[in-house]
């Protein structure tokens, strides 16, 4: 699942986002390289802060493929998805 991003998580820098909790087996997700533990940080020109914000990205760039910035223990990495 998806869900926001608690306080309690410690990251090693100030990181707002999404936090991906849990990725399912051979599910699109895992197959675009997203891992547990991952933050969502940005999805093409939108800052992810809220579950709003993905809405707004997905419609925006429905049916497009979509740039997907994640941090990863404190490395951005760029996935691209559709």
């Amino acid at each position: 699942g998806v869900f926001p991003l608690p306080p309690i998580v410690k990251l090693p820098t100030e990181i707002t986002g999404i936090l991906i909790s849990d990725v399912e087996p051979k599910s699109q997700a895992e197959e675009s390289g997203f891992q547990s533990g991952d933050v969502i940080i940005q999805i093409e020109d939108i800052e992810i802060k809220t579950f709003a914000n993905i809405d707004v990205a997905i419609k925006k760039y429905n049916d497009k493929y979509k740039r997907v910035y994640v941090n990863r223990y404190g490395q951005t990495i760029l996935f691209v998805t559709q």
